[in-house]
């Protein structure tokens, strides 16, 4: 193992190890904040000067200081004391030293010197009070000393945990992982680490406790710079079932006082070969201490000198980026055909699409091919169903612009989303499709997704997909109203129904001054959509102190509105929908909520709110339906936009340079 040195930061660590080692650090732990001493004695003077800080010890011995020359000095007032100064005092200060300060000055020279000053003693009780204050200041510079050697024999041991910690799958299996830093960056020798879950228990006599199990972790052999510890929440694991049932997750994330009772508390323990003795340090992992992503890597590397940043030590990488660092290549073919599905884990097949495909037409303008990303809201809907019914499943990504010739040949339709495994498919059978008879067909198998599948809001599942519909088509119908292409005019007059409802759009279809029926449509959507987008606004307001809509965790209406006012921030923010209206901030507080969520990180592998790959696909199914009224050109600007707008395609940039591939046999495939 080479051994790594520590970067020009570590100099400064001392000074911002508060913002190293945790986002949240006790000043001082409750044990101690509860002590009571029997009596005063030196060894709990002790123990405080070596659990305190350098300023205690500076201001006990200030204090100590002080006393002392305080009480020597009003024994001084009994004595007879002759100022050896007073001549030189009269002749430049024209003045003399009171009684106080005389005695003031006998008493420090003797308790700050051990010896006489310029104040003396000329009696016998005098010469034996100085004595006397002499031996009163050996004791007092003594146990200075005494504290002084104290606390350089005990150093800070400059071990650190994370702020956080992160839960994601190795190989299939979940892990709960944190940090441990040795900011010193020196080796330290069988370090012994230990997690405890602490968890509140009532018995059945009615006696309340927190019960503790521990939590298995590898040891190292040695810690250097930084250790990543790791619980593997396999079988025999005591969060097992807290992860499945995902109070696991909600404990450590959630900040309402009336989350779940559970901690986990962190221990390291190591031994210093330069110090001769132990170090050790502690951590608990609460509320608010949940971590999206992975830990972001430490590691530098500048002209060969391996460093760490520990700028990053609480610093986080989502799941998505690490799938593209991995291998997953943006320019890579869709999903390859899966192996069979595991008892309990179907696969789900997904509509898919790109940010930018890398061609050198109008949408893409030779921008760099980005990853395959999930964008269909029927495949999202289902699988966001699962997820929040605690189904494990495997999701396939089908790219609608050129379905892989497998799944065409395994699932005639080709479309998404399809299930093969159970619950949601068919036992015995390969690839199903139908996302309400996959629905269906799971809520009927899983008691989790019958839970999740449960209407707990005021508004029906219909309302709300409704009041999606017009908020999506509503934005983008002003783009194609009017389009006399065959195509083009069935995909306006579905919007325009979808918008203004199936009686208006066909009056206006119908009519015969064709140009003043399609303004008229126009301003027409949009006045729709705005007043969508404020009704949505006002529902959302009143659900502010549940979360969502269903209550704390999001019901059927919740997860179709959740993934409409994904699409809709997307539409408006980048500009395609073509009308004039921002997101209001109660959107944009609910759709944090959502990607905030474990089912939403699983399936679209980020939490940012901001998605080009919508964009993009809207796009290219308006210029191809119809051309006679959407050209590329005139969305070109909100791709371009929706591509700087989107953190994910911005890192592909930093990443990977320009290269323009043949265009795609796209034929406008969409989900709408």
């Amino acid at each position: 193992m080479s051994r790594v040195t520590p970067s020009d930061k570590w100099q400064r660590a001392r000074s911002k190890t508060a913002a190293i080692a945790a986002f949240k650090r006790p000043v001082r732990p409750v044990a101690k904040g509860s002590r009571v001493a029997q009596k005063l004695s030196g060894s709990y003077i002790y123990f405080l000067v070596l659990e305190r800080s350098w300023w205690y010890a500076i201001a006990l011995a200030l204090g100590l200081y002080a006393v002392s020359i305080v009480a020597c000095a009003l024994l001084a007032t009994t004595a007879r004391l002759v100022n050896t100064q007073r001549d030189l005092e009269e002749a430049i200060l024209d003045a003399v030293a009171p009684r106080w300060e005389k005695c003031l000055r006998f008493a420090a020279a003797h308790v700050l010197t051990m010896s006489g000053g310029n104040v003396v003693p000329v009696d016998t009780w005098s010469h034996a009070l100085s004595w006397l204050q002499i031996a009163v200041g050996l004791l007092v510079n003594v146990f200075v000393f005494s504290v002084v050697v104290a606390k350089f024999q005990a150093p800070h041991s400059d071990l650190v945990w994370s702020g956080g910690c992160v839960l994601l799958s190795r190989d299939g299996v979940p892990h709960l992982l944190m940090r441990v830093g040795n900011l010193r960056c020196h080796t330290l020798y069988s370090p012994r680490v230990r997690l405890t879950l602490l968890r509140r228990h009532v018995t059945n006599e009615g006696e309340s406790f927190f019960r503790r199990d521990d939590l298995v972790v590898d040891q190292p052999a040695t810690v250097s710079g930084i250790h990543t510890v790791a619980h593997a929440i396999s079988g025999g694991s005591p969060l097992r079932e807290l992860y499945e049932s995902g109070t696991l997750q909600r404990s450590l994330r959630a900040a309402a006082d009336d989350a779940p009772s559970l901690l986990i508390h962190a221990v390291i323990q190591a031994f210093d070969n330069v110090y001769g003795g132990d170090l050790s340090a502690t951590h608990t992992y609460g509320k608010e201490s949940l971590l999206e992503g992975a830990f972001a890597d430490m590691i530098r590397s500048d002209k060969g000198r391996v460093t760490i940043d520990w700028d990053a030590f609480n610093a986080t990488v989502s799941l998505g980026e690490l799938a593209r660092r991995k291998g997953s290549s943006p320019v890579r073919d869709a999903d390859p055909e899966p192996p069979a599905p595991q008892p309990g884990r179907p696969y789900i097949s997904c509509g898919s699409a790109r940010a930018s495909y890398g061609t050198a037409g109008a949408l893409d303008g030779g921008a760099p091919r980005s990853a395959l990303e999930l964008y269909c809201p029927y495949s999202t809907r289902l699988c966001l169903l699962l997820a929040e019914g605690g189904v494990e499943f495997e999701i396939v990504k089908i790219d609608l612009t050129a379905v892989q010739s497998w799944y065409s040949a395994a699932f005639k339709p080709g479309d998404a989303p399809a299930m093969w495994g159970t619950p949601g498919g068919k036992p015995g059978e390969g690839w199903v499709g139908g996302s309400k008879e996959c629905r269906d067909r799971a809520v009927a198998e899983h008691e989790g997704v019958r839970k999740a599948n449960e209407a707990r809001a005021s508004m029906s599942e219909a309302e709300v997909a409704s009041f999606g519909e017009t908020l999506i088509f509503g934005g983008l119908a002003p783009r194609i109203a009017g389009s006399s292409h065959p195509k083009g005019s069935k995909v306006s007059a579905f919007m325009l129904k979808k918008t203004l409802g199936v009686e208006k759009a066909t009056e206006l279809l119908a009519r015969e001054d064709k140009e003043n029926a399609m303004d008229e449509a126009r301003s027409a959507c949009r006045e729709r959509f705005k007043g969508a987008l404020h009704d949505v606004a006002k529902l959302l307001a009143g659900a502010v102190g549940r979360g969502f809509l269903g209550g704390k965790n999001p019901d059927p209406s919740d997860i179709n509105l959740g993934g409409a006012v994904y699409t809709v921030k997307a539409l408006l923010d980048s500009g395609l929908a073509d009308v004039e209206a921002s997101m209001p901030p109660e959107l944009e507080r609910y759709l944090e909520r959502w990607c905030r969520r474990d089912s939403w990180m699983k399936i679209y592998g980020t939490g940012q709110t901001f998605n080009a790959v919508i964009v993009r696909s809207f796009a290219n199914k308006l210029c191809t339906v119809a051309p006679d009224v959407c050209s590329p050109e005139s969305v070109r600007a909100a791709c371009d936009r929706a591509r700087v707008l989107d953190p994910r395609y911005q890192a592909l940039l930093k990443s990977t340079t320009t290269r323009v591939h043949a265009a795609p046999s796209d034929d406008g495939a969409i989900c709408i």
